[in-house]
């Protein structure tokens, strides 16, 4: 609600610094994660703000991210100016078998890393498994070994210590390659 004074004070410090970027020749973006938890009237405030523009360009582009379900808060007929107003979803797809290793490599050298892989090739193959590809699922599981590991003063991480990390995350596997055969479900994580 931007009737409140305090938050009318905010937009206007926003306003100006948005001139003062535009002249300078600069693009504001505002990113925000995990935007499926916002509420409703956040949101709103949020499509409010996507109005400040000047008589040739909007002065601030805003990037929701999230999970699926915020396609879904998207749908609800009260956001439904908000949803005219995205310029569409996009999805990153899970990564593919292949990609695990050049990934997690990333990640290690983004840390600081500049040793050898720490993961054996089976372990990599498991971490595909069980994160199906899903980034986020990858860095728990990666984080989780490379603790065990070092709590077995362990240089590398094994396929079986993949596996007893994923079952003490109850992270349930896709199926092996060339299966037909339902994996069992197990406990909802």
């Amino acid at each position: 609600d931007f009737t409140d004074p305090s938050k009318l004070t905010m937009l206007q410090q926003l306003n100006d610094y948005l001139i003062k970027q535009l002249k300078l020749g600069h693009t504001v973006a505002a990113l925000i994660d995990e935007a499926q938890n916002l509420s409703a009237d956040v949101l709103e405030d949020l499509r409010l703000l996507s109005n400040l523009e000047n008589d040739r360009e909007k002065m601030l582009h805003i990037v929701l991210v999230g999970q699926p379900e915020l396609e879904a808060k998207l749908d609800q007929p009260g956001l439904r100016q908000l949803k005219q107003r995205v310029g569409g979803p996009r999805r990153l797809d899970p990564l593919k078998h292949e990609e695990v290793r050049p990934y997690i490599d990333f990640r290690l050298r983004t840390a600081g890393y500049e040793g050898k892989g720490l993961f054996h090739r089976d372990a990599v193959q498991q971490i595909a498994r069980f994160s199906k590809g899903i980034p986020r699922l990858m860095n728990i599981i990666c984080d989780n070994a490379l603790v065990t590991a070092y709590a077995e003063s362990k240089k590398i991480v094994s396929a079986d210590m993949i596996k007893d990390v994923a079952r003490d995350l109850r992270i349930v596997p896709e199926p092996p390659i060339g299966t037909t055969e339902p994996v069992p479900a197990g406990p909802a994580v």
